[in-house]
């Protein structure tokens, strides 16, 4: 599915546009600034994380947004224009039009309602514009922040799946939570 580069989605206080190659540095500070959360539930994060690791996923995010296989979104500060952290959807399935949502906050901007305001807005997006029937969001059962996030955008925890996300080598379990375009278009 074709969907334009510089489409933006906001409430007014949270902006999501797509990633940019410019945002290099500043996602390479953010992830620095994060990286004792971020390495707990982020198989991407790691100690030595560095602006070429940043320029390596920047760059991809375009190639992949250009084939539809991922969509992924800077967020930002309206008023400051500040980054905020980065969110996104994933595993998109065409077939059955299901995709996996993502997000991460900039430790700064934890606690805030960044993410679920990210969150919603992402997922007004997979529903109104890419017309996908469902969205899953998997949190490690000890990412008490993320299923928040899940619950608080009003999405169905549907159960624990067993051993499903590789941390580090790690093996975790995750919990599913899903919503669907019924759940948020009240």
């Amino acid at each position: 599915m074709k969907i334009e580069k510089d489409i933006t989605l906001s409430d007014g206080r949270v902006l999501l546009r797509c990633c940019r190659m410019e945002d290099a540095q500043e996602h390479c500070n953010a992830v620095r600034e994060s990286i004792d959360e971020l390495i707990k539930w982020m198989s991407w994060a790691n100690e030595d994380y560095s602006i070429e690791d940043s320029r390596t996923w920047l760059k991809a995010c375009g190639t992949i947004w250009d084939k539809g296989m991922e969509y992924n979104f800077t967020i930002i500060d309206s008023s400051t224009r500040k980054i905020m952290g980065w969110c996104g959807l994933n595993r998109i399935d065409y077939q059955n039009m299901v995709a996996n949502m993502g997000y991460w906050i900039r430790k700064q901007y934890c606690n805030q309602g960044v993410a679920s305001v990210a969150a919603m807005l992402l997922a007004r997006f997979a529903f109104e514009r890419l017309h996908f029937n469902r969205i899953e969001i998997t949190a490690a059962t000890g990412n008490i922040a993320s299923q928040r996030v899940a619950e608080k955008i009003g999405a169905v925890r549907e159960g624990v799946l067993r051993n499903l996300l590789n941390q580090h080598g790690r093996i975790l379990d995750g919990v599913m939570y899903s919503l669907i375009p019924a759940d948020i278009m009240r």
